[in-house]
C-alpha cells in the first residue's frame, strides 16, 4: 500500500465531515498522527474493497435481513430495529430516520434488489440514491410541491411541526428548514 496519507483536516473538508468514522470501523482506512492513511491495497478496486468490508458489517447484516422479510419498512422502523439490537440510543424519531434511511440505502446499494418492485415511486428514488456516483447527491428532496402544501395545510390547520414531520415522513428539521427557505410558513405559537 503505498497510497498517500492526508491530513484529517483535508480528509473532513473534502467529505463535509463525513464517511471517515465509517471507513475506520469497516477497516477501509486508519487515522494516526493526524493524518488519514488508506489500507485498501494498491491493486485493489476501492469500489469492490468497500462493497465487500460493507457486507460484513452486522448492522447492513441485520438491515438486510429486515428488507428481505419485509421491503416496505420504513427508515424509523429499521432505525428503532437496529437501535435494539445493538444496544444504540436513537432517542429522537429524526435520527431513527436518519440511521435507518442510511442503513436502507447502504443494503440497496449492495443488494438492488431488496427494494420492493411494487413500491415504484420508493424504488425509484431508492435506486436513484444507491447508484448515485455524485458525492454528496442523495435521494431526491422531500420537498415535493405535494409535500409542502400537505405541510403547509397542516401548518395552517395548527398541527406542530412536529407532528407535520410525521406525516410526511421527514425530520423535524427538515420542516424547520423548508420554512427558512421559504418553502412553509410556520405559524408563530400563542
Amino acid at each position: 500500500m503505498s497510497h498517500q496519507a492526508v491530513p484529517t483536516s483535508h480528509w473532513d473538508a473534502a467529505n463535509k465531515n463525513r464517511s471517515r468514522t465509517d471507513l475506520v470501523a469497516l477497516g477501509l482506512i486508519e487515522v494516526r498522527d493526524g493524518r488519514v492513511h488508506s489500507l485498501v491495497p494498491d491493486n485493489a478496486s476501492a469500489e469492490d474493497t468497500l462493497r465487500h468490508a460493507a457486507m460484513k458489517a452486522a448492522t447492513l447484516q441485520s438491515t438486510r435481513e429486515m428488507l428481505l422479510e419485509d421491503p416496505h419498512r420504513t427508515g424509523v422502523e429499521i432505525g428503532e430495529e437496529i437501535g435494539r439490537r445493538f444496544s444504540r440510543n436513537y432517542n429522537s424519531e429524526a435520527s431513527k430516520l436518519r440511521v435507518g434511511n442510511a442503513l436502507r440505502r447502504w443494503a440497496i446499494w449492495l443488494e438492488p434488489h431488496l427494494v420492493d418492485p411494487t413500491n415504484s415511486k420508493g424504488a425509484a428514488r431508492l435506486r436513484i440514491s444507491a447508484k448515485s456516483e455524485r458525492p454528496g447527491i442523495g435521494a431526491p428532496s422531500f420537498a415535493t410541491p405535494e409535500n409542502i402544501r400537505k405541510a403547509q395545510a397542516a401548518l395552517d390547520e395548527g398541527i406542530r411541526a412536529e407532528d407535520v414531520a410525521k406525516m410526511i415522513g421527514v425530520s423535524r428539521a427538515t420542516i424547520y428548514g423548508w420554512s427558512k427557505q421559504g418553502h412553509v410558513s410556520i405559524p408563530k405559537a400563542r
